[in-house]
């Protein structure tokens, strides 16, 4: 849920309810541009869902200072520049949709490319089209692709990066 209070208020989490400034929130959707920021590095940025390791849901506040570092760690580890075009297979609620379909390009100027439901035939059709330079997921998501009908090695020829995660990988999984 989220709560507009009055201009002068911080942006905050109260009783699981966000907190929004209202004047700038009003502003910024009239396309004014914002003049200091609303909030603290320390403020939180967004909730999200997860069962993380232990399987039990739960759900983590993920502070501004959190978003924008792990946003800047993306284009520093992956060398990422604007001319870079990511296939974003997770859903805007999970971390990783929140990354690099929202905080990476923002951060960047990086291509998001953002799937609706994942289908391996439908993801290869968006690497060719959109020239895809970036892939991330769990391993099913490259495997998926490179199982799609239709797959060539030159239907990849965009792909200069797979960033895996979320299960070991494997030697096979690399080759």
């Amino acid at each position: 849920r989220v709560f507009l209070a009055a201009p002068t208020a911080p942006a905050a989490v109260r009783n699981g309810v966000v907190v929004v400034p209202d004047g700038r929130l009003r502003a910024m959707a009239r396309g004014e541009p914002v003049d200091a920021p609303a909030s603290r590095p320390e403020d939180p940025a967004v909730l999200l869902t997860t069962s993380g390791s232990s399987g039990k849901p739960k759900t983590v506040v993920h502070s501004q200072r959190c978003l924008a570092h792990k946003a800047r760690q993306l284009s520093v580890l992956h060398g990422t520049t604007p001319d870079d075009a990511v296939l974003v297979p997770a859903p805007l609620s999970h971390m990783a949709g929140v990354l690099h379909a929202v905080m990476h390009p923002v951060g960047t100027g990086v291509k998001a490319v953002v799937m609706a439901r994942w289908d391996p035939e439908a993801a290869l059709e968006l690497v060719r089209h959109e020239q895809v330079t970036m892939l991330f997921g769990p391993p099913i998501c490259a495997l998926g692709i490179a199982s799609a009908a239709g797959f060539t090695p030159e239907a990849v020829r965009s792909v200069r990066l797979v960033s895996s995660g979320a299960t070991a990988i494997s030697e096979a999984y690399v080759h």
